[in-house]
């Protein structure tokens, strides 16, 4: 059991420096698309402020809903140095990833009415979906075949149809 303690606190102290530099390149990006939208004045795009306003406080709303459903059952797992799998992890094996990527960043760009910022969405998948990889070689070290065989019937960022 020491041995799977001491894999675990390795693991974290990875994914901690993996998501920093994921959020910290996250909010480069969009911080350099709005200057570049401000600089080069690109047009907004052609929705209602009010109805953009709207859509992006519905999107983060359900962001962070997900946000607290994830780390609650993070926190359960932790607690019974299990995995989680339960709950949205049912679904998706990264729904925190998942929730920047579809839901806070679109937020953010449907705000400012940015088409410079929907780019940014669009390279923060890969951004998010690198990040998630890198974790799970952890994770696969961590929990080696249960997770492999949780990682087969479980969608990364999506839900797994097939």
């Amino acid at each position: 059991m020491i041995e799977f303690k001491n894999k675990k606190a390795g693991h974290q102290e990875g994914l901690f420096k993996t998501l920093f530099s994921a959020s910290l390149l996250n909010f480069f990006l969009g911080a350099i698309a709005l200057f570049l939208d401000i600089i080069f004045e690109v047009p907004s795009f052609p929705l209602n402020k009010n109805f953009s306003l709207f859509l992006a406080l519905t999107l983060v709303a359900l962001y962070i809903s997900i946000l607290f459903w994830s780390a609650s059952l993070l926190s359960s797992a932790k607690k019974k140095d299990s995995l989680a799998k339960t709950g949205i992890y049912s679904f998706c094996r990264h729904p925190m990833y998942a929730g920047v990527v579809f839901l806070l960043n679109p937020a953010l760009a449907l705000f400012f009415r940015s088409w410079l910022l929907i780019i940014v969405c669009i390279i923060s998948y890969f951004i998010w979906r690198n990040t998630a990889l890198k974790e799970e070689k952890d994770l696969i070290k961590v929990f080696g075949r249960e997770y492999e065989d949780y990682r087969n019937k479980t969608g990364c960022l999506f839900l797994k149809v097939w």
